[in-house]
């Protein structure tokens, strides 16, 4: 791939939202067919955990909220920007965890932080921004 890939995706800050981020991404990968099933396995794992995190806890009741997922491929990395109007959230993925086995939740930010090579969280103005960075594993 010599050209660098950018997507942007809208989604409606609901729960069905989860489930487009992965046929959005299988569109993605059909216009670049270079990326590595192991990369883009890591790729759709992290952003459908922030995407439902999002949904799940920025945008709980806010009628008319939506999700922007911009996606950048190119040959050495991709990246991942989620950007939402919601609610500031209270999260630090520096410092997620798993939780116990025997716990209900709380396993999609420690999960999404394990198949990313860098994941931030900030608050900027009214708007939630997530970024999320894979170095492409299929290089040579």
């Amino acid at each position: 791939m010599d050209a660098e890939l950018v997507r942007s995706i809208r989604l409606p800050g609901r729960v069905e939202s989860v489930d487009t981020v992965g046929q959005e991404l299988a569109e993605v990968w059909r216009d670049v067919p270079d990326v590595s099933s192991a990369d883009r396995t890591r790729v759709e794992t992290a952003l459908v955990e922030v995407v439902g995190n999002v949904v799940e806890h920025a945008l709980a009741g806010r009628g008319g909220s939506e999700v922007v997922v911009e996606l950048h491929v190119n040959a050495r990395e991709i990246l991942a920007e989620v950007a939402d109007d919601g609610s500031a959230l209270e999260v630090d993925p520096a410092g997620a965890t798993m939780p116990a086995a025997d716990a209900t939740g709380g396993r999609g930010l420690a999960l999404a932080v394990l198949v990313t090579d860098e994941l931030h969280y900030r608050r900027d103005g009214e708007t939630n921004r997530w970024r999320l960075r894979w170095q492409r594993g299929d290089l040579p």
